[in-house]
């Protein structure tokens, strides 16, 4: 450092106090690089330097703060890599940061190395798979040299013998990502070693709760897990991310399987995995106690967060001997989740193979064999495992003399007659249910009973349906839930559609998306749209019947979800259709229902909710001084969340997005305005924000 300031004699003996002497008067920018190596010398230098030169700017780079006064911290994050979008094109990924970095390393190790369309691809997800870590980045196109894109994504498995070979004056630890967390490592105490070993087994970033619950043991009790994170989050191996109330933590990717490979070194790999099991135990619990009350989006929004950590849990119960009876558990009592995520697939694949690995007798195979039957229940060609599934659960509810088995077998049961449109069993057999369920006291059951009865009389023409979701509705609106309440609202606005009461129709449609959309449930959001679409062909709006039926089904793709031609309401939807296109015409009804389905989601939603006008009507314009449209509204809120230096998820956790939204947003707002990096956006709206709106792109 002496011999930077300029000092030609040996500088072997200097103190702080004869730096600060010699730098007392000068006014200077002082850059104190990898401070973390020797932490405490640079904090107090810092510190005595500040207090002594009145003229003196600090800028120290270090995975941990130096905390003395007047210090303020900027995390400096890896570089944002492409989302999983196999969409995104070829222009839009050479614009993204982490792929334009591995563009440039590999044209220096390889010149005619062109981002393509047949790689682009495949050079997104090496950026992906390497957490968009700028040293991982260049050690990976440093492969190039010998290895196509195609082979070097495939070594990726392997990654810290491919991620090597950096440059020979680099610095040891910068030569390969192996050395580089090494050495990361060994700057962690033992016990936070251990937590970080421990917090492998989260692959979807994890809580502070979930933290203690799975690395608290005999060595690190509970109450010194958080002192731990907390140090591993200050050097940088684990990051938190506050943008929504509970900061949630991550481990990136490489770090994870760094930790995986620690964890089997203290043998500790079974035992951490049991307790991330039981973890999941509780959380699934919770669930289950909570549904029926206000809690229902918070549940949903947790169980989001967790699912990649769910799927680790449930695999764990699948592959490890004596585990598939609480895996059955784990997944019974996800039911609602898998319904309301619309991932009733993936709760079939779970359940459909634990209970091949268990197939003794037990309360627990019965309630995964209704629960499979429910998740299974609608699928085409599936007609006859519901039936088995139900008649060995029928069975067992009998030999285990288990009433509640009973009542939901029957409801299931119920339910398999709604999708096979033979609706007088259908009634019967919800009609039981519902009465099982309200001498049990299961209000959350008798509630779904009713629900679906109501749907099977609607079905079915009967004359006491607004009777019975008078009834359910009740018992929704004393339990303050949303999820039963929004199936209900549906059925009665079909039922004041069928009476002409269009106005009632509308009210009970935007009531049910509304809670839905809360729910963040967008399937069935898109079955309210669809019935508000019979209602505009009533009011002969068939042009607004052709959008809501294209936005329609544009929702029901995105969401992975039954389309509306396939299920209860499909008869209503071909009849209404039907009647739009003739009112229309071919021509006519094509040009507005592909309107509706270039729609985003969320515009969409606000046009089925507002009759006034079409979202490009509604959606205010950041114009700039030629009064060219540059940005939407929502591109403007999302540029001011990137100059305050929010990350794509963080930006979508603010705005109440999917981070795959968020990213489209950012990758929009890079292209209308002819930049290359966030850092330029940040530095657009510092320059060119004004209350009024107008800005415009910097010349480059």
């Amino acid at each position: 450092m002496v011999a930077a300031l300029g000092v030609v004699e040996q500088a072997a003996d200097w103190s702080v106090a004869a730096i600060s002497d010699l730098i007392a008067e000068r006014r200077m920018l002082l850059v104190l690089d990898n401070c973390e190596h020797v932490l405490d010398a640079c904090a107090v230098l810092a510190d005595t330097l500040l207090k002594t030169c009145p003229n003196i700017k600090i800028l120290a780079t270090s995975r941990q703060p130096l905390r003395i006064p007047g210090e303020h911290c900027v995390e400096v994050e890896p570089l944002a890599p492409p989302g999983p979008d196999a969409e995104a094109s070829l222009e839009t990924l050479a614009r993204n940061e982490a792929v334009a970095l591995f563009v440039e390393r590999a044209s220096a190790v390889h010149p005619d190395f062109r981002l393509d369309q047949g790689n682009a691809q495949t050079v997104a997800s090496i950026c992906r798979r390497v957490d968009g870590i700028a040293l991982a980045i260049e050690l990976a196109a440093g492969r190039l040299r010998a290895l196509s894109v195609e082979q070097l994504h495939a070594r990726l498995d392997s990654r810290y013998d491919v991620l090597a070979g950096g440059s020979r004056t680099a610095l040891p630890r910068q030569k390969t990502m192996r050395a580089l967390i090494d050495w990361s490592f060994s700057l962690c105490t033992p016990a936070e070693q251990r937590v970080w070993a421990r917090l492998s087994v989260f692959v979807d970033g994890f809580s502070l709760l979930a933290a203690e619950q799975v690395c608290a043991d005999t060595d690190d009790p509970t109450e010194t897990v958080f002192e731990h994170l907390e140090g591993l989050v200050d050097k940088s191996v684990v990051t938190a991310d506050r943008t929504t109330g509970d900061t949630r933590y991550r481990l990136a990717e490489t770090l994870r399987e760094y930790g995986a490979d620690r964890l089997d070194e203290f043998n500790e790999r079974v035992t951490t995995r049991l307790r991330a099991r039981d973890w999941c135990g509780h959380l699934v619990d919770r669930m289950l106690t909570d549904w029926f009350s206000p809690k229902q989006p918070e549940l949903l929004q947790t169980l989001r967060l967790e699912h990649g950590n769910i799927r680790v849990a449930l695999d764990f119960c699948l592959t490890t001997p004596g585990e598939a009876t609480h895996g059955l558990i784990i997944a019974s009592r996800l039911r609602h989740y898998w319904m309301a995520s619309a991932r009733s697939t993936e709760g079939r694949h779970w359940l459909d193979r634990l209970l091949a690995h268990d197939p003794q007798p037990s309360p627990e195979r019965l309630m995964a064999l209704c629960t499979c039957a429910h998740l299974t229940n609608g699928q085409t060609g599936k007609l006859g495992a519901v039936d088995r599934m139900l008649n060995e659960a029928a069975s067992l509810a009998q030999d285990l003399e288990d009433p509640r088995g009973s009542a939901y077998v029957a409801q299931m049961r119920g339910l398999a007659m709604l999708f096979r449109r033979d609706f007088d069993q259908a009634v019967k057999e919800l009609r039981w249910a519902s009465d099982a369920h309200k001498h049990l006291n299961d209000q959350a059951s008798a509630a779904y009973d009713l629900a679906v009865l109501a749907s099977a009389k609607s079905a079915n023409d009967e004359s006491d349906v607004q009777e019975v979701l008078h009834e359910c509705l009740s018992l929704c609106a004393a339990a303050g839930e949303a999820w039963i309440r929004s199936f209900a609202l549906f059925t009665s606005g079909v039922e004041r559609c069928k009476a002409g009461d269009f106005s009632g129709s509308v009210d009970a449609q935007r009531e049910s998306l509304m809670l839905r959309k809360g729910l963040d449930v967008r399937n069935l959001m898109a079955l309210n749209i669809d019935a508000l679409a019979w209602v505009a062909v009533e009011r002969n709006d068939a042009e607004r019947a052709a959008r809501l039926f294209g936005a329609t089904e544009a929702i029901m793709c995105d969401a992975g979800g039954t389309l509306v031609t396939q299920g209860l309401s499909a008869p209503m939807h071909e009849t209404y259709q039907s009647r739009a296109q003739a009112a229309l015409g071919h021509q006519g009804f094509q040009s507005a229902f592909e309107a509706g389905l270039q729609m985003r989601i969320e515009d969409a939603i606000d046009y089925a909710l507002d009759e006034r006008a079409l979202p490009a009507e509604r959606t205010d314009k950041l114009a700039g001084p030629a009064g060219t449209s540059v940005l939407t509204a929502r591109e403007f809120q999302v540029s001011h969340l990137i100059a305050r230096g929010h990350t794509n998820k963080q930006i979508a956790a603010a705005l109440v997005i999917s981070q795959r939204t968020a990213e489209a947003h950012v990758q929009n707002i890079l292209s209308k305005l002819n930049f290359t990096a966030r850092t330029q956006i940040a530095s657009w709206i510092t320059e060119n924000d004004s209350d009024t709106g107008s800005t415009r792109p910097r010349p480059r």
